[in-house]
């Protein structure tokens, strides 16, 4: 009974670790394949009319409002933001999310902080962040 439960244990321990989510298996899972938008990089308005004609590419949107800059790095379909990508600029957080068209966003992602931990994010429709665990 005893060696059943050491190996039990060990075996719960085993999976923790070999399932564990690392800042480079969450990159790679929101990494695009699609190619580089005409253009690379958007501001937004002034480039919105470019942004309109992107489709089935990988680019940057940068919006500025006031002093805050946020950073959106993202798959674009039809000048909209549809598949995976990134949003950075809200305060020293880097967030892994995935957008289905609209300005909607599916519920689960990712949170980096700056310092290097990770959390488990979930996203209203409209995609607002609530970070919910902490991972590492």
């Amino acid at each position: 009974m005893k060696k059943l439960l050491g190996i039990v244990v060990l075996g719960l321990l085993w999976c923790n670790v070999s399932f564990a989510e690392t800042i480079e298996s969450i990159e790679k899972k929101y990494e695009s394949s699609l190619p580089e938008c005409e253009g690379g990089e958007a501001y937004i308005p002034e480039d919105l009319m470019r942004v309109i004609k992107w489709n089935n590419c990988f680019g940057t949107q940068i919006l500025i409002e006031g002093d805050q800059k946020t950073i959106f790095n993202m798959e674009f379909k039809d000048g909209d933001m549809k598949g995976k990508g990134t949003i950075m600029g809200l305060g020293g957080v880097k967030f892994f999310v995935e957008f289905k068209g609209g300005g909607f966003c599916k519920r689960n992602g990712y949170a980096l902080l700056d310092d290097g931990r990770i959390f488990k994010a979930k996203y209203s429709k409209t995609c607002d962040p609530k970070i919910v665990k902490e991972i590492k």
